[in-house]
């Protein structure tokens, strides 16, 4: 990660690669974004008990890409629909 990213998340399965003390309540929704724009939904949806399935924020996406990002979350099913 580079200091754009803020990381990965999985509420699910308690992983939590992030800056953040604390995980996502879990949900079905994935959040994905390019940069650290993911912290102020994180911090709403957590103060209104909104559930999220991923958190993910890229960065300046030198070693992953949205196509590898978006291929995981279908393999591994975590939004339940795409």
């Amino acid at each position: 990660m580079d200091r754009t990213a803020w990381g990965f998340m999985n509420p699910r399965v308690g992983l939590n690669a992030t800056f953040a003390a604390c995980l996502a309540n879990p949900g079905s929704v994935a959040f994905v974004s390019h940069r650290e724009a993911c912290v102020r939904p994180f911090w709403t949806g957590h103060e209104e008990k909104v559930g999220f399935s991923a958190f993910v924020s890229l960065g300046s996406m030198i070693d992953i890409g949205w196509g590898d990002i978006i291929d995981y979350l279908v393999k591994t099913r975590i939004p339940r629909r795409f």
